[in-house]
C-alpha cells in the first residue's frame, strides 16, 4: 500500500521560469539541443520506473480478471493512473529532448519555450495520475472496512482528496493567467507565487498521505494474527512511508530547483525523483492485490505464510473453480449495513479457518445486488484468526522479495545516473537511503567507518536529490582548496545563513547577489571576509577583545568559592558571558539571563532550520528563541550599543548598513553570528578542563609551565597594607607554555568533528581524475584526517598531551591558566568518566557531551589566599598559526 505525493513541479518551474527568462539572451537557433547524459538519466529512470508500474498493474489485472473474475472501481482508477503516468513519462522524454539536462545558458529561446510547454503538459498528467492513485487506495479501504465509523472516515477523505486533486489540476493549468504566460514571459499577466503554493501543497499532501497511512493501522493492530503475518502486513503499509519519504526528498530537490538560475540543469534530479515517486506509488498500490496470483502459482509459499491449515488457502476460489456450492458467506447480500457477525461466524470452511485473513488481504466470493465479486470479509473473522500455539511461520519470503526488488530498482537508478568519471560510489544495500540512515545514526563516525572499509581517496555518497563527494586523501585537499571559485564556500554559507537566521526576502536578495564574486569584487557576501579581516587580525582590536575576555574570566575566578557544579554548565555560562562581553561591549544583550537561556535553546533545532521543513512545528522552541533574541539585538543596534562594542561588531554593522540590510536582519545575522562565537568554544573548553584535571601528570606539567612565567610584585595600598600581586601575561603563554598549547591542540584533534564543505559551482575535474558535477557538495570530514594512523601513528586513538610539542601550532587558551593555577576540580562520584558524544548534532564542530560531570571546585591547598591576581594581554602583532585540520 502506498500514498504517492502530488506534484509541485508546475508551481516550482513557473517560479523558476519567471526568474530566469527575463535574463535570457535568446539565441536564434531553434533546433533541438538533443538528449544530454543528464537527460538520458531522466529518460532511463522514468522508463524503468514506468515498466515496474506497468508490470504491477498487469499482474493486478490478471489476478482480478482471470482468478477472481471481478474488476472493481479501484482497479479502473489504478489503470487510469497508469495511463496518465505513461503520458507523464512521455512528457519527461520530450523535456529531455528539448533541453532538460542542459545548462540553461546553452539553450535558445525556442528551446526554452518548447521545454516549458513539455513541462506544462507533464505536470498536468503527473498530478492527475497521483490523485487517481490515492483515490484507488481509498476505494479499496471503503470496500474492505467492515465498520460504519471507518467507512464514514473514508468517505470524508474521499471528498477531501477529490477536492485536493481538483485544486492541483486547477493550479497546474492556471498557475499563470493567461495560461500561455507560463512559457512566454512576454505576454502580460500574473503567475501564482511558487514558494507559497509549494508549501501549501506540501502540507496538504503530507497530511492526506499520513491520514491514509494511519487509517488501517488500528484495525491491523486489533487482529489476532501470528506475529510474522502481522509484521508482514505492517511492512506492506510501511511501503507507504517509503514513498512519503521520497515525496519529502523530492520536495527538497524542487526547492533547490525553484530558485536556481540554471533550471533546465537542476530540474534533472527533480524529474528523476518525480518519476520514482509516481510509479512507485502505483506499484505499491498493486502489491496488496496479488496474493491470489501468488497463491495459485506458489501454493507452498502461501501455505508456509499462513500459520493455519494449508487447505485454507483461498478455499472460496477453489470452490468457485470446482463448481461446488457456495458457503453462507458466498450468498450474503451487501446492503450497505454492517454484516451480521453471527452469520459470518457460522460460515467457517475447511477445518475451522476463515476465508479472509485481513493480514493477507485474502478475498472471498460474495454477491452484490445480483452480481458476483470478490472482497474481504468482515474483520470479525480476522479477529478470530489465531494460530495454534507454536506454529508461527518464518518471516515471509514475499516481504524479502519486495525489499530486494526495491533495492534492485534503486541500484539500477544509481547505475544509470552515476557518471563513470565521478568518484566511485560506496556500496550499500539500499542506495540513496542507506547513506542517509547511516549519517543520521552515526553522524561523522560514518565517514570514518567508510574510510576504513573501502580505503578510497575520494568517493561519492548518493542521497535523495544530492551528491556528496567525500575526500579522504590528504593529497586531494590542496586541490580542493585551490579551486575556491569552482568549489566555493560563500554560496553555501549564504544559504545556511538564510535558513538559520530566518532573514527577510530583502536581506536574502542582498546576501545572494554575486555571492561567489563571479561578476567582480562587489556584493555583501564576497566583500564580507575582507571587511572583518582587520578586527580579527593580530593587532590592537583583537588584543582588545582578548583583554576584555581575560579580565572577565579573571574577575569570575576571583569570585569563586568552594562549591559543587556541573562542569559543562559552569564553563558554558562563564564562556558565554566573557566571550559576548568582549564582542558586544557594555550593552551586551547576553547580560540578560533570559537571552543566555534562549540562546542555548536555539542550537538543537538548527538541522530542522537548515532543512527548512516545517520549522515552526518541528523546531518550535528554537524558532521562538531566535525571535526573542532577534528583538533583543534589534534594540541593541537601535540604541547604539554596537558603538561601545568591539571593532568586530562595529565593522559588521557598518558593512551591513552599507549594503542596505534592514536593521532587523542585521539583528538576525548577529543571532547566527553568536553561534560561531559560543557553540564550539564552550564544548572545547569543557574537554580541555576534562583532560587537564582527569590526568594529574598533564595538570602538573601545565601548572609548572605557568608558574615559570608568573611575575610577583608587592603593592602598598593607601591604608599602608602590603599586598602581593601575581601577574600572568597571556602573550607569554603563547611563547613559553608549549605543553599547555600542545594539550589544547590534542583536545581539538581528538574531539573536532567538523566537516569542511564546498559547493560545486560548475562541472570540474578534480586533480584531472575525478568528475565533480555542478550542484553537488564536496566534504572534507575532520574526523577522517584526525584518526588517520598514517598521519598520527599507531597511537592515534590515544590522548597524548605532548603530541604537538615539536610543531609550531598555537592556540590561545584564555580561560585555563588562571583556573588551573588557583583551583582544583574533583569529580563528585570519585573518578573521572569521559562522557559520550553520541547525541551531538552533525553540524557541530566540537561535540557537546551527552551528560554533564558533577565536580567540586575548591581553592588549591597551600595557596596564598590574600594574594591578588592580575591577567594581562600585552599588545601583539604576531599571528598565532592555526593548523589546517582545525579549520
Amino acid at each position: 500500500m502506498t500514498f504517492a505525493s502530488p506534484g509541485f513541479a508546475c508551481i516550482d518551474l513557473e517560479g523558476a521560469v519567471a526568474q530566469d527568462l527575463p535574463h535570457l539572451d535568446a539565441m536564434e537557433d531553434s533546433s533541438s539541443p538533443g538528449i544530454s547524459q543528464r537527460g538520458l538519466g531522466v529518460v532511463v529512470t522514468s522508463t524503468v520506473a514506468l515498466a515496474f508500474a506497468a508490470l504491477a498493474v498487469t499482474l493486478r489485472l490478471i489476478t482480478r480478471h482471470k482468478i477472481l473474475r471481478f474488476i472493481g472501481p479501484e482497479d479502473w482508477c489504478i489503470i487510469a493512473a497508469l495511463i496518465f503516468s505513461v503520458g507523464s513519462t512521455i512528457g519527461m522524454c520530450f523535456q529531455a529532448k528539448d533541453g532538460l539536462g542542459h545548462h540553461f545558458k546553452s539553450l535558445s529561446h525556442d528551446n526554452i519555450v518548447a521545454y516549458s510547454k513539455d513541462f506544462f503538459a507533464t505536470v498536468i498528467l503527473y498530478n492527475i495520475s497521483i490523485t487517481l492513485t490515492k483515490v484507488s487506495i481509498l476505494l479499496l479501504y471503503i470496500r474492505i472496512f467492515g465498520t460504519t465509523k471507518l467507512r464514514n472516515v473514508c468517505y470524508v477523505m474521499f471528498v477531501i482528496i477529490i477536492m485536493y486533486g481538483a485544486w492541483l489540476l486547477g493550479s497546474s493549468i492556471f498557475c499563470c493567467v493567461p495560461v500561455a504566460r507560463f512559457w512566454d514571459r512576454s505576454i502580460p499577466g500574473k503567475c501564482l507565487p511558487p514558494k507559497l503554493l509549494t508549501y501549501l501543497n506540501a502540507s496538504m499532501n503530507i497530511s492526506t498521505d499520513l491520514t491514509l497511512l494511519i487509517l488501517p493501522l488500528p484495525v491491523i493492530h486489533s487482529l489476532l494474527l501470528p506475529r510474522p503475518q502481522k509484521m508482514g502486513l505492517y511492512f506492506i503499509f510501511a511501503l507507504g512511508l517509503f514513498v512519503c519519504a521520497t515525496s519529502i526528498f523530492r520536495l527538497r530537490v524542487l526547492q533547490k530547483s525553484t530558485y536556481s538560475r540554471d533550471t533546465t540543469w537542476d530540474f534533472g534530479d527533480a524529474s528523476i525523483w518525480s518519476a520514482i515517486e509516481l510509479n512507485t506509488g502505483i506499484t505499491c498500490a498493486c502489491l496488496t492485490t496479488l496474493k491470489p496470483l501468488v497463491a495459485q502459482f506458489f501454493p507452498r509459499l502461501m501455505a508456509s505464510f499462513d500459520s493455519h491449515d494449508q487447505s485454507n488457502v483461498y478455499p472460496s476460489m477453489s470452490r468457485h473453480r470446482s463448481g461446488n456450492s457456495q458457503s453462507t458467506i458466498g450468498r450474503t447480500r451487501l446492503t450497505g449495513r454492517r454484516s451480521d457477525t453471527s452469520s459470518l461466524h457460522s460460515s467457517r470452511i475447511s477445518g475451522g479457518g476463515s476465508d479472509f485473513d485481513f493480514g493477507d488481504l485474502q478475498e472471498s466470493e460474495m454477491e452484490y445486488e445480483g452480481s458476483k465479486l470478490f472482497m474481504p470479509e468482515s474483520l470479525t473473522l480476522a479477529r478470530n484468526h489465531v494460530s495454534p500455539k507454536g506454529s508461527e511461520a518464518p518471516f515471509p519470503t514475499s516481504i524479502v522479495t519486495v525489499a530486494v526488488a526495491i533495492a534492485g530498482g534503486l541500484h539500477l537508478l544509481l547505475h544509470y545516473t552515476q557518471d563513470a568519471k565521478e568518484p566511485p560510489t560506496v556500496s550499500t544495500f539500499l542506495p540513496f537511503f542507506g547513506p542517509m540512515i547511516g549519517l543520521s545514526r552515526k553522524k561523522s563516525k560514518y565517514y570514518v567507518e567508510l574510510r576504513d572499509k573501502y580505503d578510497l581517496p575520494i568517493y561519492t555518497l548518493r542521497l535523495p536529490g544530492s551528491r556528496l563527494y567525500v575526500v579522504n586523501a590528504i593529497s586531494l585537499i590542496p586541490a580542493v582548496q585551490r579551486q575556491f571559485k569552482t568549489l566555493a564556500f560563500p554560496p553555501l554559507e549564504a544559504k545556511l545563513a538564510m535558513s538559520i537566521c530566518g532573514s527577510s526576502k530583502t536581506a536574502n536578495e542582498i546576501l545572494s547577489t554575486n555571492v561567489n564574486g563571479d561578476e567582480g569584487y562587489w556584493g555583501y557576501s564576497i566583500t564580507f571576509y575582507k571587511t572583518i579581516h582587520t578586527p580579527l587580525a593580530p593587532g590592537p582590536e583583537l588584543d582588545a577583545m582578548n583583554r576584555v575576555m581575560a579580565q572577565k574570566v579573571a574577575a569570575s575566578i576571583d569570585r569563586l568559592e568552594e562549591k559543587v557544579v556541573g562542569l559543562f554548565d559552569f564553563i558554558r555560562h562563564e564562556i558565554t558571558l566573557a566571550s559576548t562581553d568582549s564582542v558586544y561591549g557594555p550593552k551586551n544583550p547576553f547580560k540578560d539571563p533570559a537571552i543566555e537561556e534562549s540562546f542555548w535553546k536555539f542550537p538543537p533545532g538548527i538541522m530542522i532550520l537548515i532543512m527548512d521543513f516545517l520549522p515552526s512545528i518541528l523546531a518550535r522552541e528554537s524558532v521562538q528563541a531566535r525571535e526573542f533574541m532577534t528583538k533583543a539585538f534589534t534594540r541593541y543596534f537601535k540604541e547604539g550599543g554596537h558603538n561601545q562594542g568591539s571593532g568586530l561588531i562595529r565593522t559588521r554593522y557598518e558593512h551591513s548598513t552599507e549594503h542596505k540590510v534592514p536593521v532587523e536582519d542585521i539583528a538576525r545575522f548577529e543571532v547566527g553570528g553568536a553561534i560561531a562565537i559560543l557553540v564550539n568554544t564552550s564544548p572545547a573548553s569543557f574537554w580541555m578542563a576534562y583532560y587537564l584535571y582527569s590526568d594529574l601528570a598533564v595538570l602538573e606539567d601545565c601548572r609548572q609551565e605557568l608558574y615559570n612565567i608568573i611575575s610577583d610584585d608587592t603593592v602598598t595600598t593607601e591604608d599602608g597594607e602590603v599586598i602581593r600581586v601575581r601577574t600572568l601575561d597571556l602573550s607569554r603563554v603563547k611563547a613559553s607554555c608549549p605543553i599547555l598549547l600542545s594539550t589544547m591542540q590534542e583536545v581539538l584533534r581528538v574531539h573536532t568533528v567538523g566537516i569542511s564543505t564546498r559547493m560545486v559551482m560548475e562541472d570540474h575535474m578534480l586533480d584531472n581524475k575525478y568528475l565533480l558535477k555542478k550542484g553537488s557538495t564536496v566534504l572534507i570530514p575532520g574526523p577522517v584526517q584526525h584518526t588517520s594512523s598514517s598521519s598520527w601513528g599507531t597511537d592515534v586513538k590515544e590522548f597524548d598531551h605532548r603530541r604537538f610539542l615539536p610543531k609550531e601550532k598555537r592556540h590561545h587558551p584564555v580561560a585555563f591558566p588562571m583556573l588551573i593555577l588557583r583551583f582544583d576540580l574533583t569529580p563528585v562520584e570519585g573518578k573521572w568518566v569521559r562522557p559520550s558524544t553520541d547525541k551531538a548534532e552533525i553540524w557541530e564542530t566540537i561535540p557537546t557531551p551527552d551528560h554533564d560531570i558533577k565536580v567540586k571546585i575548591s581553592p588549591r591547598a597551600g595557596q596564598d589566599r590574600s594574594a591578588k591576581w592580575r591577567i594581562l594581554v600585552s599588545d601583539s602583532d604576531k599571528a598565532m598559526p592555526i593548523s589546517a585540520e582545525d579549520l
